[in-house]
């Protein structure tokens, strides 16, 4: 795999603390004073994720990663899941320090319609460029593979010479709905549980994704000058193929195994 082969030019974090559920630990990526001083009790996102109903976001006068990033001088994108709120125009991506934005703002969804559905008749389209839906450049793509393309399109058409670059991706896989494209799972054929055999499938696109990414990056002159950090986001969901065996809970709960505890992190350095 390639995020096992990442650890050999990197280094591995075999334990470390998260917590259970997306939005927390979003906010300790962005959230700068977050990360240092606050816990999410103090900004609102202790609760739970936050929903497409919900008025409700990372807090507006917390500065983020991003912005801070943009003010030393980097260009600033973020592809893939954004599920820090979104009830109003200031709480979107573009607004809180990136230069570019593709994906969605929920945290799942349909992995080819891109549709979300909160409840009956509480259907809606999730996929944006920048702040507008992107009907134009939505070709029913399996995400994993269209948030790649993207990123690799974001690598392609800059020049890291001229001027560094922070690029955050971020995957809905391995998230429920468990779907994938068919030539993954026919590589699991032996695994009996089909939940789990998707979930299997799914990890091995996502991998390749990876691989093609990196790829990417040493095509176009960014390898030897980067910073990498591969991560997951909390512990797994059984019922939706994961594990996290042997460590007890599931998400959402706050024990080792919901919290992801044993998360490993890679983290490659020129």
């Amino acid at each position: 795999m390639l995020a096992a082969s990442l650890q050999y030019t990197a280094l591995l974090i075999t334990e470390a603390w998260l917590w259970p559920s997306i939005p927390e630990n979003k906010e300790n990526v962005f959230d700068i004073e977050g990360s240092s001083d606050l816990y999410q009790i103090h900004t609102g996102l202790q609760h739970s994720i936050i929903r497409a109903t919900q008025p409700n976001c990372l807090p507006l006068e917390n500065v983020t990663l991003p912005q801070k990033l943009k003010q030393a001088g980097y260009s600033t994108h973020m592809v893939g899941k954004w599920h820090l709120g979104f009830y109003k125009r200031d709480c979107l991506p573009t607004q809180r320090g990136f230069d570019t934005f593709f994906g969605s703002l929920l945290g799942s969804g349909d992995y080819y319609s891109h549709y979300k559905c909160e409840g009956p008749g509480m259907c809606g389209y999730d996929l944006y460029e920048g702040e507008e839906a992107a009907w134009e450049q939505d070709r029913g793509l399996y995400s994993t593979v269209m948030f790649t393309q993207k990123a690799i399109n974001i690598l392609a058409n800059h020049d890291p010479r001229r001027q560094p670059l922070f690029l955050y991706l971020a995957y809905q896989a391995v998230h429920s709905p468990l779907q994938v494209p068919a030539r993954y799972l026919e590589r699991y054929k032996g695994i009996p549980n089909m939940h789990r055999r998707k979930y299997a499938a799914m990890v091995s696109c996502l991998d390749e994704s990876i691989h093609n990414l990196t790829l990417a990056l040493k095509r176009y002159g960014y390898y030897d000058n980067t910073v990498i950090v591969y991560s997951s986001d909390n512990g797994g969901q059984p019922l939706a193929g994961g594990s996290n065996w042997p460590l007890r809970e599931v998400k959402p709960p706050t024990g080792k195994g919901g919290s992801g505890q044993w998360v490993s992190f890679i983290v490659h350095c020129w």
